[in-house]
């Protein structure tokens, strides 16, 4: 009794933290690293007193914790997310490593590390922004526009994969929507200017760079610029660690397809 009871604390605890985070990254594009400093002792305390009252998974709980804080590190050290979406991990790691005994998950497989289940989740859902990119573009055909028909040497392959990637947007509707990030950019060939390709995982980008690009977009009077997501992905992990009780929805399919 007292064990579940502190494991609804412990959820209910990084429930709390994500979601206020998620707040904050969406409207300030900036977490304070105060968040985490508090936040961490708070959920090793949870966690160690949940292993003094069950002793039998001392080491397995440690070795999730390795394997969560590296799962964690590693896009985040190769630019692929920031280091706040790292940092929520790494909390969700020290706080509830493993797969809580009581969710009964609907779908057939799951992983027994949750910080893995909230990523797989978390990156599945953030790649469904695809589909929206896709229908922004088809709709730009169906009205008779030319999707990327403003640069040079792309051949079909290419086009198909740039419909899920970016789309075009008026100049206007990129400033005033920060969660737009420029996927192009102009460069200076010869004395003549540019607009070439600029798909990037990264997320970090400023206030300063956005005014960059609007001024420069402005003097050349180019009114439209092709843009991708930069919905922050502690948004979507924040989500994922919400449907966990679901399961894990990228790696379930995959491996019913291989296991039947």
């Amino acid at each position: 009794m007292i064990r579940e009871a502190l494991l609804y604390v412990r959820i209910a605890f990084i429930a709390s933290i994500y979601v206020y985070s998620t707040i904050l990254d969406l409207k300030y594009r900036e977490i304070s690293d105060d968040t985490w400093i508090l936040s961490y002792p708070v959920g090793l305390s949870l966690l160690a007193l949940d292993l003094v009252i069950t002793p039998t998974y001392v080491m397995e709980t440690l070795l999730f914790i390795a394997l969560s804080i590296v799962l964690a590190i590693t896009p985040a050290s190769l630019g692929l997310y920031g280091g706040g979406d790292a940092k929520a991990l790494i909390l969700l790691a020290l706080t509830l490593p493993r797969y809580p005994d009581t969710y009964k998950p609907i779908l057939a497989y799951t992983t027994p590390i949750i910080p893995l289940t909230c990523f797989n989740n978390g990156i599945l859902l953030a790649l469904a922004t695809s589909i929206y990119t896709f229908i922004m573009n088809l709709r730009a055909l169906l009205r008779g526009g030319r999707p990327f028909s403003e640069f040079a040497n792309l051949n079909l392959p290419k086009i198909i994969s740039l419909y899920f990637l970016c789309y075009k947007v008026p100049l206007r509707e990129f400033a005033v929507k920060e969660h737009l990030y420029p996927a192009e950019e102009i460069e200076d060939v010869d004395g003549a200017f540019a607009r070439k390709l600029r798909i990037t995982l990264n997320v970090e980008y400023d206030v300063k760079a956005r005014l960059e690009v609007l001024e420069k977009y402005r003097k050349l009077e180019i009114d439209g610029i092709y843009v991708s997501f930069g919905i922050p992905l502690l948004f979507f992990f924040t989500l994922g660690f919400l449907i966990a009780p679901i399961g894990d929805i990228l790696l379930s399919p995959i491996l019913s397809i291989i296991y039947g």
